[in-house]
């Protein structure tokens, strides 16, 4: 055959093949010619000796079958056949494979301990300094790692050149971003604050009047003395969740008051409600259940709820099913405003009808201790309404658009926080202890 041709049939492989075949080549011609053996015309055995010395310096059976294709390339035909497809070499590199199966790589060749730590040094750190294609290949990496990704996926995400254009240098990025997280940050201490260094001694001022009877006693404002208690577990959740963005073993701990914040002001205002809903709609009914064991049977049944609540929210939020927990708050709220709401307005419309015919001074009185009362339950009403609807709204549109980022939440937090003083002032107001502080 014509050098030429040969040439022509050899360019048919790839440059990276023809490269490998012919180290390989040289390997056994080398070999060979210390056997004083012709390697294009050498027989068989000649071939498989070669081979079995390689299986003895522990070759791959991959890597043998590499040494076959080769030699094959050069060797002329044997019986017939090629000397790839002849059936002792095909029954050699089976052997072989037996002998020394391949063994999966289950852990990388790689130290990722040794990959991460030179991601915290330069030129990848600091990041205010470090070049875009440092970032970006620290970004690929880390995003490949956290998930799980084949190269194809890694590709396959988009990028968009005019936002890409708009950062214009990571210093830049930096600084917005830090100067975002800063503003909440300071927002929400000052909520936060506002919360327990005005709600906190309220709410401790009404547990002392009903515990010490001051007041009506102990019986009557049964209810009123657990929504206390509760409205001092919320401060401590306030506290619990600010020390958590800094202490993380805390987490847990917020997460278990985060139910008591949700579920215990809901509950037991709406219990207040319906007591009242009891006393002017069904008076006689409101007789039979006024006894306090059977308040201490409704306020230990929802104790128990809380719990359960706590213990929900606190295994969501340690398994991190944020789109389950918003669904668990946004139908309770739905749940417990539906119940308030009908209650309030059947008592405002109660209120607002005439009673029977009385004598002229007595109907003037009993129509001011009925618009007093009414403006009370309108004003606890429109509390209600600011209280629970952002936060239902906000709950809703969480699960909507999946976007739970913190400014989402800070509205309606804000509105079911700072709401929360108006209860201890109504209180206050309605047991004429708020007018003698005042003129005091």
């Amino acid at each position: 055959m014509a050098p030429a041709a040969v040439d022509t049939i050899t360019s048919a492989r790839a440059p990276s093949t023809r490269r490998a075949y012919a180290m390989k080549w040289s390997l056994f011609v080398e070999w060979c010619s210390s056997r004083r053996e012709d390697p294009r015309k050498c027989p068989i055995g000649v071939v498989l000796s070669f081979l079995q010395e390689g299986l003895e310096r522990r070759l791959s059976p991959s890597t043998l079958k590499v040494y076959v294709a080769a030699i094959a390339a050069h060797h002329d035909v044997l019986d017939g056949k090629s000397l790839g497809k002849h059936d002792l070499i095909i029954r050699f590199l089976r052997g072989a494979r037996r002998l020394n199966p391949p063994r999966p790589r289950l852990i990388p060749s790689w130290d990722l301990s040794v990959a991460l730590s030179g991601l915290r040094r330069a030129p990848f750190e600091p990041l205010e300094s470090a070049e875009l294609k440092h970032l970006s290949l620290k970004t690929v990496l880390l995003t490949a790692l956290a998930s799980f990704k084949r190269v194809g996926d890694l590709q396959a995400f988009s990028t968009n050149t005019e936002e890409t254009n708009n950062i214009t240098t990571p210093e830049k990025f930096t600084n917005s971003t830090t100067q975002s997280i800063g503003l909440m940050d300071s927002l929400e201490i000052c909520v936060y604050s506002i919360n327990l260094f005005f709600s906190l001694p309220a709410n401790s001022y009404i547990i002392w009047l009903i515990i010490t009877g001051t007041l009506s006693g102990v019986a009557s404002e049964f209810f009123i003395l657990n929504l206390c208690v509760c409205e001092l577990g919320i401060c401590l959740n306030g506290l619990v969740f600010r020390l958590s963005r800094w202490i993380s073993s805390l987490e847990i701990t917020d997460g278990f008051l985060m139910g008591l914040t949700f579920t215990g002001r809901p509950l037991f205002q709406c219990l207040i409600s319906v007591e009242r809903y009891l006393a002017v709609v069904h008076p006689v009914t409101f007789l039979k259940y006024k006894p306090l064991r059977y308040r201490v049977i409704c306020c230990t049944a929802i104790w128990i709820i809380i719990l359960g609540s706590c213990l929900v929210c606190m295994y969501n939020l340690a398994s991190d099913k944020i789109c389950a927990h918003v669904w668990f708050l946004t139908m309770q709220l739905t749940l417990v405003i539906s119940i308030q709401l009908f209650c309030l307005v059947v008592v405002l419309r109660a209120l607002k009808q005439s009673g029977p015919g009385e004598r002229r001074r007595a109907r003037e009185e009993e129509n001011h201790m009925k618009r007093r009362a009414f403006h009370l339950i309108l004003v606890t009403t429109v509390n209600m309404i600011i209280l629970y609807f952002p936060l239902t709204i906000t709950g809703i549109s969480v699960i909507l658009t999946a976007d739970n980022s913190p400014t989402v939440w800070f509205t309606s937090l804000t509105c079911f926080i700072l709401a929360g003083f108006v209860q201890p002032v109504i209180y206050l107001h309605r047991t004429v202890k708020l007018s003698c502080l005042c003129s005091s």
